[in-house]
């Protein structure tokens, strides 16, 4: 098994996760366990054991998408870092524990790094993201919702980029023109207006 999708199982209980972790699918590429609500809704350390069972020893995977799992730190996010050495892809929409050391490390030791999301992680900051633009050379996709978040960018991370979700509409315009291998765009913002739209266009 390489894929594992349990975002809409709202049957499987934290319990059931951590009496299986010993039958756990070692050469799991993907995993996605966002939006699941049980994990969101139980309680928080059951929750939390769970995530840290499902990864442990799956040192083949490739993507974890945790939106949603409000309770996810820093510690779930070193464990997944050490468990997961080939991780490329990482969805900690939010996340309001992760904080900006968390990520800082994140980006510091995965250095295959391509997709991040960290829309909506309250305890992240612009420091963060001045970090990401200087250290994460290989990503390539980047969502993040912080005002004027695209512009604390240096040139050569813009150039690298080809995919963004933009949360905020404030000074965006101006980062198009140095993002040359953009190839899309996703606006999940109410402040997108028709004005706004066309001056993307």
């Amino acid at each position: 098994l390489t894929h594992l999708d349990v975002s809409y199982c709202r049957a499987i209980r934290n319990v059931n996760i951590i009496d299986a972790q010993s039958v756990r699918c070692r050469k799991l590429n993907y995993l996605i366990i966002g939006e699941n609500g049980r994990f969101e809704l139980e309680n928080t350390n059951a929750s939390h054991a769970s995530i840290v069972a499902m990864t442990t020893g799956c040192h083949y995977l490739l993507s974890i998408d945790l939106r949603g799992m409000i309770f996810a730190d820093d510690y779930l996010v070193c464990h997944i870092i050490t468990e997961c050495p080939r991780l490329q892809s990482i969805d900690l929409t939010g996340s309001h524990n992760v904080t900006n050391n968390g990520i800082k490390r994140l980006v510091n030791e995965c250095s295959g790094l391509t997709s991040l999301s960290i829309v909506r992680c309250r305890e992240v900051t612009e420091e963060a993201l001045y970090h990401i633009g200087e250290n994460a050379l290989e990503l390539k996709s980047i969502s993040a919702n912080f005002k004027n978040s695209f512009t604390c960018f240096p040139l050569r991370f813009t150039q690298q980029l080809e995919h963004i979700v933009v949360m905020e509409r404030s000074k965006f315009p101006s980062f198009l023109n140095d993002a040359h291998k953009l190839k899309s765009i996703e606006l999940d913002s109410q402040m997108f207006d028709n004005d706004a739209f066309q001056s993307f266009l």
